[in-house]
């Protein structure tokens, strides 16, 4: 089994000159079988996975503490890529949700935006946006800013709000993106979190 180092995205689209992305390190934990993915992060695994966390705004006031707390934990089979992210929220009755049509308008929403640099050239990524419905938008971005919303991952999302924020499990199977066929590949990712109704990116 590989084990996947990821580092992050600096720069290469619009998603990656986050405030997230500061030469930080963040690793997928390989796990023996895969989670089910209900929105529920109740897997033993997840609690052993160190969250990626210390999150800043890139919107509205750059390089500022995000108003709410954001973690991201990774993890890996043989066959697919997983992420299990808690959205917390300090008033969860006001969290935007409206958008169920796949490829609608999730940024309508509150929302979740990742993109993986697989081959860790700076140039292509595949990006998937997920809401907190678990509706999903993908795109393929390619030389650094052209994106092709046309194309459709096949991966598997589901998300629920809770009474502290939301929360989000997805699984990518690695048959859905390409990467170097290594022993221990690295990658760029970066993420973004949306806060609709503060019309924060963080």
């Amino acid at each position: 089994m590989k084990h996947y180092v990821w580092i992050a995205l600096l720069g290469v689209i619009g998603l990656a000159d986050s405030a997230f992305a500061q030469d930080r390190l963040a690793v997928a934990v390989p796990i023996p079988d895969p989670p089910v993915v209900d929105g529920v992060l109740d897997e033993p695994f997840w609690a052993a996975v160190e969250p990626i966390t210390g999150f800043l705004q890139r919107d509205p006031v750059d390089g500022a503490p995000a108003s709410e707390a954001t973690e991201v934990r990774i993890a890996y089979t043989s066959t697919a890529l997983y992420f299990g992210m808690t959205m917390h929220d300090s008033e969860p009755d006001l969290i935007l949700g409206n958008i169920l049509q796949r490829g609608g308008w999730i940024d309508k929403d509150d929302n979740v935006r990742i993109a993986l640099d697989t081959y860790n050239d700076d140039r292509n990524a595949y990006m998937f946006e997920i809401g907190v419905l678990g509706t999903q938008d993908d795109a393929l971005i390619s030389d650094e800013s052209s994106t092709d919303w046309n194309w459709d991952g096949i991966y598997t999302t589901e998300a629920r709000v809770t009474d502290q924020g939301w929360v989000l499990e997805i699984e990518i199977p690695f048959t859905t993106i390409r990467f170097p066929d290594t022993e221990a590949p690295e990658m760029g990712i970066a993420i973004v979190r949306t806060i609709r109704r503060k019309n924060e990116s963080v």
